[in-house]
C-alpha cells in the first residue's frame, strides 16, 4: 500500500466535507456556547420573576392555587430556558459553519455499510485521536479541580453570606457566582482549548493526506489526459474512485471469476446473519478491483461457478439470502478460521458464537 504523504487538495477537502469530515474544534465551540449562555443568563429579568414568585409562596402560602402556581412556574421556566437554548444553538451553529467554511455534509446521511466494519471500529479505539481525547479528559478534570478550588477560596465569603440576603438578592447572587465560575474555569482551560484546536487541525489534515498517485489522478481529471488509456502502469489506481477503494478496504473478501468479474462481499454476524454484496463490476474495472484488493491484503477468492451464480442472482447493495449462500458462508468460515488461528484462538469455540447455523440448501 502506497504511503499517504501528500497534503490534501482543495477538492479532497471539499469532497470530505460533503461526507461530514470537516475541521471542527468541538472544545472551542463548547467554550463559545458556554460564554454565550452565561451572558444571556446575566441579562435576564425572568430570574427576578422567579424570585418574586418564591417570595409570594413563602409569605402567602394560603393564597396559592396549585394550577396557577404550576402555570406561573412553567411560564417563568420557558422564558428562562428558551432564550438560552436559542442563543446557544445559534452561536454553536455559526461557529461550526465558520470553522467548516460553510461546507455542508450533504452525503453524511447516506447508508454506508463500510462504517459498520468492526475491525475499523477497533482501530479507532487505539487511534491517535483517542489518545488525545483521553489526555484531554484528564487535563479537564485537573482544570475543573483547580477552578473549583480557586473559586471557593476567593469567593467563599460571598457564598457563606448568601443566607443573609433577600430571595431576589440570593437569586442574583447565585447567577453572578455561577457566571464567575464559568469564566474562572474557561480562564484556566483556555490553553487546553487552544492546543486542542491546533491538534484537531493537524489530525484533520493527517487523516486526509493523499497518495502521490491520487494527487496525479486529480490533476489529470482537472486538466485532462488524452493518453490515459495508453498508460497500463498503475491503471487500477486511475479507474477506481475513492468510494470503491474504501469499499474494497472494508470488505471481508473479493469474489472473482477469475479476473473479469469482481464482487465485494461483507459479513458481520453482529449486524446481519447474511453476507452483503457491497459492489460488483466486470471487465477492466474488475481487474483493477482485484489488483487493489491484493495490495490491501484483502482475500481474493477465485471460484468461477460461484462467482457467476452470485453475479446472476444478486444486485449491488443486496443480501445473499438464497442462491450461493451456503458456499459463501463456507468461505467466510474458512477466512475467520484462518484469522483466529493466527491469533492462537480456539477456532471451533469462537466460530460457534460468530457463525449462526444456516439450513439453506
Amino acid at each position: 500500500m502506497a504511503e499517504k504523504t501528500e497534503k490534501p487538495t482543495d477538492k479532497k477537502i471539499k469532497d470530505s466535507a460533503k461526507k461530514g469530515q470537516s475541521y471542527k474544534s468541538k472544545d472551542s465551540i463548547a467554550a463559545i456556547v458556554l460564554v454565550t449562555g452565561a451572558f444571556v443568563v446575566d441579562g435576564m429579568s425572568s430570574l427576578y420573576n422567579l424570585g418574586g414568585l418564591m417570595k409570594k409562596i413563602l409569605l402567602n402560602p394560603n393564597d396559592i392555587y396549585i394550577d396557577d402556581l404550576l402555570w406561573q412556574f412553567l411560564k417563568i421556566f420557558m422564558s428562562i430556558v428558551l432564550p438560552i437554548l436559542i442563543a446557544c444553538f445559534l452561536s454553536g451553529t455559526i461557529i461550526s459553519l465558520l470553522q467548516s467554511r460553510f461546507r455542508l455534509a450533504t452525503e453524511a446521511v447516506k447508508l454506508d455499510f463500510t462504517k459498520l466494519n468492526p475491525i475499523a471500529g477497533f482501530k479507532k479505539i487505539f487511534s491517535l485521536n483517542s489518545l488525545k481525547e483521553l489526555i484531554k479528559a484528564i487535563l479537564y478534570l485537573l482544570v475543573f479541580s483547580v477552578s473549583a478550588t480557586t473559586f471557593f477560596i476567593v469567593w467563599r465569603h460571598e457564598i457563606f453570606m448568601l443566607y443573609r440576603t433577600t430571595i431576589n438578592g440570593m437569586t442574583t447572587q447565585w447567577v453572578t457566582l455561577c457566571i464567575i465560575f464559568v469564566f474562572v474555569f474557561l480562564a484556566v482551560a483556555v490553553i487546553i482549548v487552544l492546543v486542542d484546536a491546533i491538534a484537531e487541525f493537524f489530525l484533520f489534515i493527517k487523516n486526509l493526506k493523499m497518495e502521490k498517485q491520487e494527487v496525479k489522478k486529480e490533476h489529470k481529471d482537472n486538466e485532462g489526459d488524452p493518453h490515459l488509456k495508453s498508460a497500463p502502469k498503475g491503471l487500477h489506481q486511475e479507474i477506481l474512485s475513492e468510494e470503491v477503494k474504501s469499499s474494497i478496504q472494508n470488505s471481508t473478501f473479493v469474489m472473482a471469476n477469475p479476473t473479469h468479474i469482481a464482487m465485494l462481499i461483507y459479513y458481520d454476524a453482529n449486524i446481519s446473519p447474511l453476507p452483503f454484496l457491497m459492489f460488483k463490476t466486470r471487465g477492466l474495472q474488475a481487474k483493477a478491483v482485484i489488483k487493489y484488493a491484493e495490495e490491501q491484503n484483502i482475500p481474493v477468492v477465485r471460484d468461477i461457478i460461484l462467482a457467476r451464480q452470485i453475479w446472476r442472482n444478486y444486485k449491488k447493495d443486496s443480501f445473499i439470502d438464497e442462491q450461493g449462500l451456503q458456499d459463501v458462508m463456507q468461505i467466510v468460515t474458512w477466512l475467520i478460521r484462518i484469522e483466529l488461528e493466527k491469533l492462537g484462538i480456539d477456532v471451533d469455540e469462537v466460530l460457534e458464537k460468530l457463525i449462526p447455523s444456516h439450513s439453506h440448501s
